[in-house]
């Protein structure tokens, strides 16, 4: 490679990072995009994702370094590169959070750590410890209501690929392990999993739906619509999932709503109560997630005399109204 084009290559270097950026940032949403695929940006579960796209794409420019004008430089900037991700990368084992978002989504469960860390065992277990006692100490002990509706499946257009990245995410799904034969990691992990839970009581949610595999589930694009549709089911893990699965894993989103909530409230505004605000960005999120087409129609079906239902509607009612998919930063 000529010298004049050492620029070009670190920004195709650089664009790697931007693709994993910009589907990091949002507010985890499915909703149509520009492009006219039903997709979201800023799932929790594309963190994990993006830092073993990253990596992977270093090792592979540091290999072909020899190819590239002065390769010795090239490859001590890769080397750093490579040093910071790994770096952040370590300090995923201070949250439970996104290994659950990976283990909990139906097209990755951890056949995708059995594969991306086949030569990592203590590091799938330290996973799945970690995810495991996050659910036994806050989400196991709960009493669940069943009076609950079911709600219709959603029909998801599937994306198209708009850069690598999204190809390695769609690459990452895991064909359902019941129909494949079990190599020899996943029977040493079962057979370890089996001895840590033997004290566990029969039927135990988190243990039969690690089970519990189907075919189309490599096809799920849609998680939160997953989980809420088998909230009867299992209705500990399933609001384990969706607390984890709306997780938003950048601020970008949220920050937005500060600056949105800035303007609302200005000099003549001073007094909005926060109730009011948070309400207003409410019905905001509903009506930017095609939720709601008309916020005027909405306001006259809740307006009764004497009672504001829209201000008395608690976060987790407009929860369920709205199939589990709304989620709000601001307090009501």
């Amino acid at each position: 490679m000529p010298l004049y084009q050492f620029p070009s290559l670190f920004n195709e270097v650089l664009q790697h990072f931007e693709h994993v950026l910009t589907t990091l940032e949002g507010d985890g949403q499915q909703r149509k995009r520009k492009e006219g695929y039903i997709g979201a940006y800023g799932c929790p579960w594309d963190t994990l994702l993006g830092y073993e796209y990253l990596l992977g794409k270093m090792e592979v420019y540091k290999a072909a370094a020899h190819r590239y004008p002065d390769p010795e430089h090239f490859k001590v900037n890769i080397n750093l590169c490579w040093k910071k991700l790994d770096k952040y990368y370590s300090r995923l084992d201070e949250t439970p959070v996104y290994y659950a978002a990976i283990a909990l989504h139906p097209a990755y469960r951890w056949g995708y750590f059995e594969d991306v860390w086949a030569d990592r065992l203590d590091w799938i277990q330290t996973a799945k410890s970690l995810v495991e006692e996050l659910y036994r100490s806050h989400y196991e002990p709960r009493i669940i209501s069943r009076d609950r509706e079911r709600g219709e499946p959603v029909t998801k257009k599937r994306r198209i690929y708009r850069n690598p990245f999204d190809e390695y995410r769609e690459e990452s799904r895991q064909a359902p392990t019941l129909l494949q034969p079990p190599s020899s990691m996943t029977t040493l992990l079962q057979a370890e999993d089996a001895a840590s839970s033997s004290t566990n009581a029969v039927g135990d949610e988190y243990s039969d739906w690690f089970r519990d595999v189907h075919k189309s589930d490599q096809n799920i694009l849609d998680p939160i619509s997953y989980w809420y549709e088998r909230r009867e089911e299992y209705p500990r893990l399933s609001q384990m999932a969706l607390d984890v699965l709306s997780v938003l894993p950048m601020s970008a989103d949220v920050e937005r709503l500060f600056s949105t909530c800035g303007r609302m409230v200005r000099d003549d505004r001073a007094r909005l109560d926060a109730s009011t605000i948070g309400m207003t960005q409410t019905v905001r999120s509903w009506h930017c997630g095609g939720y709601i087409k008309s916020t005027e129609k909405l306001l006259e079906d809740v307006k009764v005399p004497g009672t504001d239902l829209l201000a008395e509607m608690s976060f987790a009612e407009a929860r369920e109204a709205t199939g589990g998919r709304i989620t709000c930063t601001v307090p009501l």
